[in-house]
């Protein structure tokens, strides 16, 4: 490609990450159009109106904050996200850095990509992603959207059936994924993914690097993931797009931005069995179940090493 050529992709490259870093302050500046919904009748009205056209009923203006809301956008989903990644990977090498694991003054670049394969330093990033996503995402919604968590999804009507719904779909992803892996051994696609993944989990069932692996697998990431993929994500689609769309576009989003240590193809099965069943229930709750349940049992796969890493 020659000099020119090289300086002219690595400007390109500098310039689209400065972009990244710059894009959620210039969407987080511009404050969202808040409205307030009718507890009547649902219709959405102005703010500086009390008075809802529609039904006429009227809102005391003490009681007006709590039918105050704010939609958001696929430019907020996608600031959202951006901060979450900025604020775990800052997170992940300053921790990396109090460690002594990047002495800078003798760290080259090959050095960075060597330390950020490692399982230690990849599970440690994982699990500071997920827990941004899930806090910057709780506090989005109440702080500058004004959605009670309880809307969003994360309700506690049939929780019990929620959790065996989710419980029960987890276990069929799982067993249907399972099957494949196991049938597709031999093609060595399937074979190479299969050994890098199990190359990022402990050999023993007593390494330390656990902890980590199933905080992330069983709670941070199902929070997380389910919070704001189907809280928010799907939610957005599904009020402009038909069901099969929304479902389609979620599915592919969180198969390739939930988690960097599960394959493709489960978390696809996964994102639509828990979109189905949000669609079906408005709740959180069954996917959450779920997806703690194919990691769960992927954790115990990989223990005994008869099983596929499924998420």
């Amino acid at each position: 490609m020659g000099e020119f050529g090289n300086g002219l992709v690595q400007g390109a490259l500098l310039i689209v990450f400065v972009g990244l870093l710059v894009l959620p302050y210039f969407v987080w500046r511009r404050p969202p159009t808040y409205y307030w919904r009718c507890p009547r009748c649902r219709q959405r009205n102005q703010v500086a109106a009390s008075k809802c056209p529609q039904c006429e009923h009227t809102v005391l203006r003490d009681d007006m904050r709590a039918h105050v809301r704010a939609d958001w956008r696929g430019r907020d989903l996608i600031a959202l996200y951006l901060s979450a990644q900025i604020i775990s990977l800052a997170a992940g090498f300053l921790l990396l850095l109090a460690m002594g694991r990047f002495p800078l003054e003798e760290t080259t670049g090959k050095d960075f990509l060597d330390v950020a394969r490692e399982p230690e330093v990849v599970w440690l990033l994982a699990l500071l992603m997920g827990a941004t996503l899930t806090v910057l995402s709780t506090w989005m919604l109440s702080a500058r959207y004004g959605w009670p968590i309880e809307e969003i999804g994360l309700h506690t009507r049939d929780v019990g059936w929620n959790v065996l719904r989710g419980l029960g779909a987890g276990a069929a992803v799982f067993a249907i994924v399972l099957v494949f892996t196991l049938l597709g051994a031999a093609v060595p696609f399937f074979a190479a993914e299969q050994e890098l993944l199990l190359s990022q989990f402990p050999a023993g069932a007593r390494d330390p690097l656990w902890l980590p692996i199933l905080v992330a697998m069983l709670i941070v990431w199902p929070l997380g993931g389910e919070l704001f993929f189907r809280g928010m994500l799907y939610r957005m689609l599904r009020s402009r797009w038909d069901a099969p769309r929304a479902l389609a576009l979620t599915a592919f989003l969180y198969a390739i931005g939930v988690d960097p240590m599960a394959a493709f193809l489960p978390l696809l099965a996964l994102s639509v069995v828990n979109s189905v069943l949000f669609e079906r229930t408005h709740s959180l709750i069954p996917g959450i179940a779920a997806s703690a349940t194919v990691g769960g049992l992927t954790a115990v796969s990989v223990v005994v090493g008869n099983a596929p890493v499924a998420g």
